[in-house]
């Protein structure tokens, strides 16, 4: 659906499926990689980088919705830009769309988006990252587990 949505909406280029179609194979040939294990994962690494880039995706949904509440009249301060950087980082280019894409990024960046990311970002990540002890479980004498 998504597919055929990009490709509609393309003007009729093949970019859409080549990327598709790339993609599907990429995620195929790592896939048999892993499965004959030519490559083993440590997933406790792969989950906390994963997960601090879910983070870091999750702040930018959030500085993107406060934007769009700002355009619509909701919250104050869309005239209070923090910074604009659409001269180095064009919004029309491959990396600008990257940028949004990924992380909701907006060259013209509002100081309530900003402290909205900031505000979110770092008590989730100082959270997520912190180390938690784990107590091993308590050996008890074979007289305890068998009553």
């Amino acid at each position: 659906m998504f597919l055929y949505a990009g490709i509609s909406s393309s003007g009729g280029t093949s970019e859409p499926v080549i990327g598709a179609l790339l993609g599907l194979l990429t995620a195929v040939v790592i896939g048999v990689i892993i499965y004959r294990g030519a490559v083993s994962l440590d997933l406790g690494k792969l989950f906390r980088w994963t997960g601090f880039a879910l983070i870091i995706v999750a702040a930018g949904l959030l500085a993107y919705a406060v934007h769009e509440y700002q355009e619509a009249g909701l919250l104050p301060g869309e005239d209070n830009v923090a910074f604009d950087i659409s001269s180095t980082i064009p919004p029309e280019s491959w990396y600008g769309s990257l940028l949004k894409g990924v992380f909701s990024f907006r060259p013209v960046t509002t100081w309530l988006e900003i402290i909205v990311w900031w505000a979110y970002a770092v008590p989730v990540l100082v959270l997520f990252l912190k180390k938690t002890k784990r107590q091993a479980p308590q050996k008890q004498p074979l007289a305890q587990q068998a009553a």
